[in-house]
């Protein structure tokens, strides 16, 4: 899961649901996720294995309506053969029957798996789907940060280390200390050479794309300085763009630079460490925002390079110094 949550409707009547569907879209962007939905009317054998084989596996969750206005088949069957060809994907049946005769007919058609709603609850059912799907999603990034977690916090380790070592007297540590200098210097001469030789090679784009060369915050900075050159571009996203060094890139490295520490309570928060900042509580409402963040830098860089590329291509680009 990114930060798109997709939903698939079969519903043959949409506008019927159109209000628990926009409780979901308030409900996930409160979360810092953006809802994508795709209406699927067409029920035939062929176009339900087509949507299953082309972008079924996208789909965060399926809901299906009981009455299709179709003669001779339920929404029942169509779930059946949806769950065939996705037998993992979270799904929700609804109705305005009952619950009971919601599960005697998923029975009826033998459908395991599936959640049902009436259509008075369906908002809530959404919402909480939408969060054990979300869970599930976390879950599944934890394990996989597990193992960046365990080298940040050995990055960190090392950092504070040094820094007691370097801030001390030792004459052994002095000597690590110039040492370390040496090489550092050392490694930006060696820097430049490389930078000179990728220009060499096929100038500054060639030199952008070596990450170990250019990385993420001068790209930022980059970018910065051409969307002044624009023409006409949205003051809203301008403004946007000169907050994404403190909203997404610290924040990044907050969470980069974070150590696992249990509260009072016993509970385990995440807290950062990075620099000489004042340590900040990493919990769930943070990532909430965070996401939101991210949403919404993503929307603001997605538009201003599109302006770039735009006046790029008819020569826009306005004629002026460009500004550190």
């Amino acid at each position: 899961m990114k930060l798109e949550f997709t939903l698939l409707i079969v519903d043959d009547a949409p506008s019927n649901i159109e209000q628990a569907i926009n409780t979901l879209r308030d409900h996930l962007e409160e979360k810092g996720f953006n809802l994508e939905e795709k209406v699927q009317k067409d029920f035939s054998d062929q176009d339900l294995n087509k949507l299953a084989q082309l972008k079924g596996q996208d789909y965060d969750l399926v809901m299906v309506d009981f009455n299709l206005g179709l003669e001779d088949m339920t929404g029942a069957e169509i779930a059946r053969k949806i769950r065939r060809s996705l037998p993992f994907t979270d799904m929700v049946f609804y109705s305005s029957d009952s619950a009971a005769n919601l599960l005697g007919k998923l029975a009826e058609h033998n459908v395991p798996g599936i959640f049902t709603a009436t259509r008075q609850a369906l908002d809530d059912a959404l919402k909480g789907l939408a969060d054990t799907v979300i869970g599930k999603a976390v879950d599944l990034n934890h394990m996989r940060g597990i193992a960046m977690a365990e080298a940040a916090e050995m990055d960190v380790l090392m950092e504070e280390t040094l820094v007691r070592a370097f801030s001390s007297s030792n004459a052994k540590a002095s000597a690590v200390a110039d040492r370390t200098k040496a090489k550092l210097l050392d490694s930006v001469c060696k820097s430049k050479k490389k930078v000179q030789k990728r220009l060499g090679e096929g100038g500054m784009a060639r030199v952008v794309r070596d990450g170990r060369l250019v990385p993420h915050t001068q790209k930022y900075w980059a970018i910065k300085r051409l969307a002044k050159q624009l023409t006409d571009a949205p003051d809203e996203h301008l403004s946007t763009l000169e907050s994404y060094g403190s909203e997404i890139i610290s924040r990044r490295n907050l969470l980069a630079h974070a150590k696992e520490k249990r509260d009072d309570s016993g509970k385990i928060r995440l807290c950062s460490v990075a620099g000489n900042q004042n340590p900040v509580i990493i919990d769930e409402p943070w990532m909430d925002d965070y996401r939101r963040k991210l949403q919404k830098h993503r929307q603001a860089l997605t538009d201003i390079c599109g302006l770039i590329d735009r006046d790029l291509a008819t020569g826009g680009i306005a004629e002026q110094p460009v500004e550190d």
